[in-house]
């Protein structure tokens, strides 16, 4: 559920106007196992969880859809001060990941009733 992650010169929130503004989260996976307790601690925080969203939001707002990448425009970014703290020898970079924030609709399921391959004609007239 979070979206915010530190390495070690940096802080990132990748959803800070919905995170730390508005104090929303939006829930973009399956229930799993620990679902309940995350959604409980979330809550008892303050926030809302979100299970749908209105155009408004995807188009300029908290959740606008569309690629994504760490540090991008949307992001904050804090550079924190390392004066004495020596630089992991592989330090890693997350501002080569990005991720594509989507809606897609349901699948919808259907029986075929009728042969895969039908021819037809509409009676004259």
């Amino acid at each position: 559920m979070s979206m915010n992650f530190i390495t070690w010169d940096r802080v990132y929130s990748l959803y800070p106007r919905a995170t730390l503004e508005e104090r929303r989260a939006l829930v973009t996976f399956d229930k799993g196992v620990r679902f309940e307790e995350a959604m409980l601690k979330y809550t008892s925080r303050g926030y809302r969880i979100e299970t749908m969203l209105f155009k408004e939001d995807t188009t300029a707002g908290a959740f606008a859809l569309g690629p994504r990448w760490v540090g991008d425009e949307r992001c904050w970014v804090v550079k924190l001060d390392t004066t004495g703290i020596t630089p992991p020898v592989y330090p890693l970079d997350p501002e080569v990941n990005s991720w594509r924030l989507a809606y897609c609709k349901p699948n919808i399921y259907y029986r075929r009733l009728t042969p895969r391959y039908t021819q037809n004609t509409l009676p004259p007239g």
